[in-house]
């Protein structure tokens, strides 16, 4: 007899675990999405918190490194930095659902498995469950292992020039 051993609660903890994450990359993952969507539509330009116009130009300075752009050098900038938030999110998101996918497939696998009793043959669709003493079929004339299409090889096998193998046929002169 198989006993069953219950999951573990640290299993399932995973799991739900797993599935929250998951969940919650999802949101953040399509959040990102809308945003960068949002933002390559908007035709604002802006400079830090200031808004650009044609003929500005947008100085920045990183630890005494200052960079000049035009207002259409930093609206490509624009653009870019609102598909880039888009393709990370899009990545976000798939990631999320599979991690949530193969953490509630798993967990529909096991339900369906301990669903079934124990000693049920696995069920595959369009067979019927194997009877108690059933045998396969008999092959048919001509296959399976005792009809060999070829004679057996020498072992080990013979070098070249060394053909017929002792014992086999001349070769065909014709």
């Amino acid at each position: 007899m198989i006993a069953k051993i219950p999951p573990s609660p640290e299993g399932r903890r995973v799991r739900v675990r797993s599935i929250i994450y998951g969940v919650l990359g999802l949101v953040i993952g399509v959040a990102m999405i809308i945003g960068g969507a949002h933002a390559r539509s908007d035709d604002k330009v802006t400079c830090g918190s200031q808004t650009m116009s044609p003929g500005d130009t947008c100085r920045t300075v990183i630890n005494d490194d200052a960079t000049e752009r035009s207002y259409e050098e930093q609206k490509s900038l624009d653009d870019w930095d609102a598909t880039l938030v888009m393709i990370i999110g899009a990545i976000l998101a798939v990631g999320s659902l599979l991690v949530a996918g193969v953490s509630l497939g798993g967990r529909l696998r096991r339900t369906a498995r301990q669903a079934a009793q124990p000693g049920d043959p696995p069920a595959y669709p369009g067979y019927p469950p194997a009877q108690p003493g059933y045998a396969p079929p008999p092959a048919p004339p001509g296959y399976g292992p005792a009809a060999q299409p070829y004679p057996p090889q020498p072992y080990p096998p013979q070098p070249p020039g060394q053909y017929p193998p002792p014992g086999g046929h001349p070769p065909h002169r014709g």
